[in-house]
């Protein structure tokens, strides 16, 4: 038989396009704003702290010594301005099924939040103090590699270390943490009897990461906490490669293709942040691979004489010839409000005319800063899990 009736079968499209992915975003909750009203106008917000002072002995009849005191200026600074634009043009605003406008207005907003959200969490590397292995009877300098054996310790041991240095519970206390510390967490309590894995964290707003309460902490998980990997940089040689997220960095005497870079902690630096120390030092990254690393808000910054990577939430490495030190999540314990923020102008839409096409840009853009000033970074830990 040769029958072929293809051309009756109908194709149809559905009523919906398909939902991207996102992640629960939590700065807005733990954050203070209380500067947000002072930063109506103006780009600047000081906030300046002084020395303090310590109780002597009096003898009588002898002259006290005076102490001296000191005040040193901090200041907040609305410097992130960023933006996320499409064009639709009017052809396909006529012809196609879905509202693409509408649609890539709501990814857009999501993606703005997003990266105030990164942003934010970072701010983790800023604590005073830092939760190790160390702190766990184990090596100090390590992570804590979290179990359900340890992790309750994990958290009786950070609130005892938030009481040893005085921080104060006249506001309630947060921990950021990691899906994978929320595992052990789950299970943990079910070990312990509880019916089901959430029975001790019945939270009211799940939908924006928050848990509930374990122990003194108020527990929210977060895809976006902070991870930091160290890179060595004098092992780094010609034709050694290191991947970030699917980017990947081809090291070489005389970069000349593109993902090229010298085997210097300069040149490194540079290629990951998009900035051109010297000229020279990398041949930028194709769009696709810049994309990757722009996706999980990648950026290196000096350690000694290596390199730390930092990124929004785990990332796959893989690596010939380079030595890595092992990821690390930070997360974060402290009490709210410790770190500042002020969103000066919350994500906004323009609709903008090409003149000379049929069509607009729809460009998003929001405006704000992050701050954690000294007082804060005193109020909060650095919690490094393997």
């Amino acid at each position: 038989m040769a029958n072929n009736l293809d051309a009756f079968s109908p194709e149809y499209w559905s009523a919906r396009t398909q939902r991207l992915l996102k992640k629960k975003l939590i700065a807005r909750e733990i954050a203070s704003m209380e500067e947000q009203a002072t930063l109506r106008d103006g780009d600047m917000v000081h906030r300046p702290y002084y020395s303090d002072v310590v109780v002597n002995n009096y003898t009588k009849g002898v002259d006290v010594t005076v102490q001296d005191v000191s005040a040193t200026d901090e200041y907040l600074v609305v410097n992130k301005s960023k933006e996320a634009t499409v064009y639709i043009d009017e052809i396909d605003v006529k012809q196609n099924k879905y509202d693409a406008a509408n649609k890539y207005i709501d990814r857009m907003t999501y993606a703005l939040k997003k990266d105030i959200d990164w942003a934010f969490l970072q701010e983790v590397l800023n604590a005073e103090y830092t939760m190790d292995d160390g702190d766990m009877w184990g090596t100090a300098g390590n992570p804590v590699t979290v179990s359900v054996a340890n992790v309750f310790k994990l958290f009786t041991l950070t609130e005892a270390k938030m009481n040893a240095n005085d921080i104060e519970d006249t506001k309630p206390w947060f921990f950021v943490i990691t899906p994978d510390v929320k595992a052990n967490i789950q299970q943990t309590n079910l070990v312990n009897g509880f019916q089901q894995a959430d029975a001790a964290l019945r939270g009211t707003l799940k939908g924006m990461g928050y848990l509930g309460t374990w122990g003194n902490f108020n527990i929210f998980v977060s895809n976006n906490v902070a991870h930091s990997n160290l890179v060595t940089v004098s092992s780094l040689a010609a034709a050694d490669t290191l991947t970030i997220n699917g980017a990947t960095i081809t090291f070489a005497a005389a970069p000349a293709a593109a993902g090229e870079c010298k085997p210097t902690a300069a040149a490194l630096i540079g290629m990951i942040n998009g900035v051109m120390g010297t000229a020279g030092d990398y041949v930028e990254f194709d769009a696709a691979d810049r994309a990757k690393l722009l996706s999980v808000n990648a950026k290196a910054v000096a350690n000694g004489s290596d390199v730390e990577i930092v990124t929004a939430g785990h990332v796959a490495y893989s690596q010939s010839g380079v030595t890595l030190g092992g990821e690390i999540a930070h997360c974060w314990a402290g009490q709210y409000g410790c770190s500042d923020m002020v969103i000066q102008k919350d994500v906004a839409v323009q609709k903008n005319k090409e003149p000379k096409k049929t069509g607009y840009n729809y460009l998003c853009w929001t405006l704000y800063g992050i701050k954690t000033f000294t007082e804060g970074a005193k109020r909060c830990i650095k919690v490094d899990v393997a």
